[in-house]
């Protein structure tokens, strides 16, 4: 009786290392996924903003010209 209570506390322990590893493992891809993400959507609205700024100078400079030639 005593080996099968040995065999099954060693299992169990053998066990539950084994899914505390694997927790870790899927906790760092996870963290590392979040922080790809996060850094692609930094690119991605650095790259709106940029455009929108492009897009308004464009527009401003526009309308300043319009301006002009209505009061000429």
């Amino acid at each position: 009786f005593q080996l099968a209570a040995e065999r099954i506390e060693y299992e169990y322990k053998r066990r539950k290392q084994q899914i505390q590893d694997d927790l870790e493992r899927k906790e760092k891809e996870l963290v590392q996924t979040m922080l790809a993400d996060f850094d692609e959507m930094e690119k991605r609205i650095e790259y709106e903003y940029t455009n929108m700024e492009v897009s308004r100078a464009g527009c401003c400079s526009a309308l300043d010209s319009t301006k002009k030639t209505l009061r000429g």
